[in-house]
């Protein structure tokens, strides 16, 4: 695997040093026993950031051109002609919201 990538994905042990550096840093902020492992994890996080692996400048202008779009019609006024044009009706779901798996 890729080294650059390899250094972004936490493991059981790694997110634990990483939980334990949170504790510390909100505890004590940054001193002298967790300053070498903060800029340690500050460098790979920046680096992920600015990386071209993962950096996409024409995603990033699409995402900064979107334009939200506005419902005209309430959902109660929607799902009515709904029901009348597509003949919806309830949906059965489980107690999680979910449809069904089985009919």
């Amino acid at each position: 695997m890729d080294k650059e990538i390899l250094s972004w994905l936490n493991f059981t042990k790694e997110k634990v040093r990483e939980l334990e550096l949170l504790e510390s840093l909100f505890r004590n902020g940054i001193v002298d026993s967790n300053k070498e492992a903060y800029e340690f994890n500050k460098t790979i996080n920046d680096g992920r950031k600015q990386s071209q692996k993962i950096y996409d400048t024409k995603v990033r202008e699409r995402i900064a051109n979107l334009v939200i779009a506005e419902r005209k019609e309430s959902f109660q006024a929607r799902i009515k002609i709904q029901r009348k044009e597509l003949g919806y009706l309830d949906l059965v779901t489980t107690t999680i919201r979910s449809f069904p798996q089985t009919p």
